[in-house]
């Protein structure tokens, strides 16, 4: 796919042919009465990248969208800079800083659209993503959620194999529990079932969108596109600050989806093969995410509490490996517990 053009990256400036300011003003007119997609961008002191992600979605091919941006609480200009892009598809709303799984609620119980697209203030769009992913929303009736392949970064490397196939798709089998196809830019996702899961988990600070994928994938099918309609720019500091939690923090946060996985299951109202696609998901999600991201830090008891969790009946032999390097990290830590990480690898 190619690349956002540099014209796309910044609004528009100088006149404009009136021709093109009344075409603006009908289709304004039209989109705000029948949006066909909501996109949610939540807005913390991002200043220095909320241009290009909205210059993303006014060069959309698709143009029957509405943007709903939610500011919450920033103290960096980032929200003044909004008024920069002269579109009446565009409303912004704001609040005390409340935290991100808030401000993507209230984007979605603002939304106008039975689709709704979500997309950080620090990623960006390719022009053709809601022309390619719309008349699959349309087509499929029994799809509620679905999501294309990311560059990592402008020009960078797919987020996901090219050799994955494009269509119906399990969600839970495609996770593999550290790296998912739905990413918080990629993705469309029915209203109507955002709001019957309950949106984001607030007080959740940490995999509280994977929580929402997750309750989503119940509800209905999940349809994937190999193909990369986004562009993912990975933020250093997000990756570093997730490492450097306190283990008791990094637990509660993962065990909150744990528990949300636990609650969906003890319902039994999915179908076997998705009930077990879940367990094993689950399975995944405890080996390769949540008590590696504990273990560093300390976390021995956060650690075997949630190997408790695990759903031995489901395990499978891809989960030995993560399995046994979980073993090795714990003893590591339990031998060497005054040791920084990096430290005790050497041992």
């Amino acid at each position: 796919m190619g690349q956002i053009l540099p014209s796309a990256v910044l609004p528009r400036t100088g006149k404009v042919p009136f021709i093109l300011l009344f075409r603006h003003f009908c289709l304004a007119l039209l989109v705000m009465r029948h949006p066909k997609v909501s996109v949610v961008i939540p807005l913390f002191n991002k200043s220095d990248t909320v241009r290009r992600t909205i210059a993303s979605v006014c060069a959309q091919v698709f143009e029957a969208w509405e943007l709903i941006i939610v500011d919450d609480g920033s103290t960096d200009g980032g929200a003044e800079l909004v008024n920069e892009f002269e579109d009446e598809r565009i409303r912004v709303f704001r609040q005390e800083n409340a935290g991100v799984s808030i401000a993507r609620n209230r984007g979605i119980e603002e939304a106008n659209a039975e689709w709704i697209a979500f997309l950080d203030a620090d990623d960006e769009w390719l022009p053709k993503f809601l022309e390619i992913l719309m008349p699959i929303a349309e087509a499929e009736k029994d799809v509620v959620m679905l999501s294309a392949n990311q560059h990592v970064g402008l020009g960078g490397p797919m987020l996901l194999s090219a050799s994955l196939p494009s269509g119906l798709q399990s969600y839970f089998r495609m996770n593999n529990g550290f790296i998912g196809p739905v990413h918080s830019s990629n993705c469309l996702i029915s209203k109507q079932t955002l709001t019957k899961v309950g949106g984001f988990v607030v007080g959740q600070k940490l995999f509280e969108d994977w929580t929402c994928w997750m309750k989503a994938a119940c509800d209905g099918d999940f349809y994937f596109l190999n193909q990369p309609l986004s562009i993912y720019h990975a933020d250093s500091e997000c990756s570093a600050s997730r490492q450097s939690r306190e283990p008791k923090d990094f637990y509660r946060y993962a065990f909150d989806l744990v528990q949300a996985a636990e609650a969906i299951l003890s319902k039994g109202s999915l179908s076997a093969s998705k009930s077990s696609e879940l367990r094993s998901y689950l399975n995944r999600f405890i080996l390769r995410s949540a008590c590696p991201g504990i273990l560093p830090n300390g976390g021995l008891k956060e650690c075997r509490q949630l190997l408790r969790a695990v759903r031995w009946e489901v395990f499978r032999l891809g989960d030995i490996v993560p399995l046994l390097l979980v073993i090795r990290r714990y003893c590591r830590v339990l031998l060497f517990p005054h040791l920084d990480d990096r430290k005790r690898k050497e041992y």
